[in-house]
This record gives structure tokens, sequence and C-alpha cells, in this order.
């Protein structure tokens, strides 16, 4: 556990928290009614967590810096154990033509979890849902018809990353075609 002497000492520490002494662990209270659009840019993010926790290799001269990384990722709730707040996205693909196409690719490095996905169509095509690595596809769901919801619950929990990432492979498709889904990044 970092201590702040160890930290006063360690010189990765001490970069570390210089970068960060004009950043608060969370967002306000309520009650101070600043929420949302209103809320302070100093409130420390993942994207700030990310930035910190890749200036650090993983060598023993820089142990108390790693204490002092995992100590700001679980206070500030930044650190992947679960959805990470302020992380949830929509991806939307919107396409006239035939074939497998990337929905949501995740950074290098990123998880995130599907929380739920729909179609919409002008025509009948036939819209399939893959978990694709580029080159093996599994099917999660398979529609043809015009606005469907796909219930990835289901299925049990469904994530993707930068190497296993959500595609839909469109056939029969003669106008525009869209598919949405929805995420929440876990690490």
């Amino acid at each position: 556990m970092a201590r702040k002497k160890d930290s006063e000492d360690d010189k990765q520490a001490r970069l570390i928290l210089s970068q960060l002494n004009s950043k608060t662990v969370g967002p306000p209270l309520s009650t101070t009614g600043l929420t949302g659009d209103q809320a302070p840019d100093t409130i420390f993010t993942v994207d700030d967590f990310d930035k910190i926790r890749n200036q650090i290799n993983l060598q023993l001269s820089n142990v108390e810096a790693l204490n002092l990384l995992n100590s700001i990722g679980q206070i500030s709730n930044t650190q992947g154990y679960g959805p990470l707040p302020g992380t949830g996205r929509i991806e939307e693909l919107v396409s006239e033509s035939s074939g497998i196409q990337t929905i949501f690719r995740p950074k290098l490095g990123e998880v995130y979890q599907m929380t739920a996905a729909s179609t919409g169509s002008a025509v009948n095509a036939t819209i399939i849902l893959h978990l694709y690595d580029g080159t093996t596809k599994v099917e999660l769901g398979q529609e043809t018809g015009v606005n469907v919801v796909f219930n990835p619950f289901t299925m049990g929990v469904v994530y993707v990353d930068n190497n296993v990432y959500l595609a839909a492979d469109y056939s029969s498709n003669s106008g525009e075609t869209r598919c949405v889904a929805s995420f929440i990044r876990v690490r």
C-alpha cells in the first residue's frame, strides 16, 4: 500500500502526483447543483487514469509508483472491476452494401460490455450480429425484417475488445440498413 513518505521518495510516484495535483477524486455532491455539463473539468476520469498508467514500466524500481497507481484507480473508481462510470457509448452502423462490417472495435487495451443492440431497415435485409476477429465469426443473432431488437442478456455477458469486436453481416441488402449497439467500458 502506498504511503506518503514512500511516494515522496519515489521519482515516478512524484511525477504521477505532480500531473494530478489539480484533479479531484470524483464529481461533486449533487447538492452543489454541479452536474453533467456544469461539473468541473478537474474530475479525474478514466482517460486520465489511462494516460498515467501508460507512463509506468513494470519493473522493480517502479513498485511504489505501481502501488500509488493502484490506490488512485481504486479511490477514483477508474480501475476496471466492473462498469466504469462515464464510459457508456452507443455505436451506429448505417450501410447500403452487403458483407461484414465493423460496428464497434475498442482501442487496444480497452474492454467493453455490450448492453443492447437493435437493427432497422427500409428493406427486408438479413442482418447477422457477430463477434469477429477479422477471420472467424461467432453468431450472436440473426434477423430478417424491419426494426428488430437483439437481447444480449439472453446470451450471457458479451465483451468486445480490439481482438474480438462487434460486426454485422448484411445480405440481401438493397437499401439503407442500420445496426445500433450500446456498450459500457469495463476495463
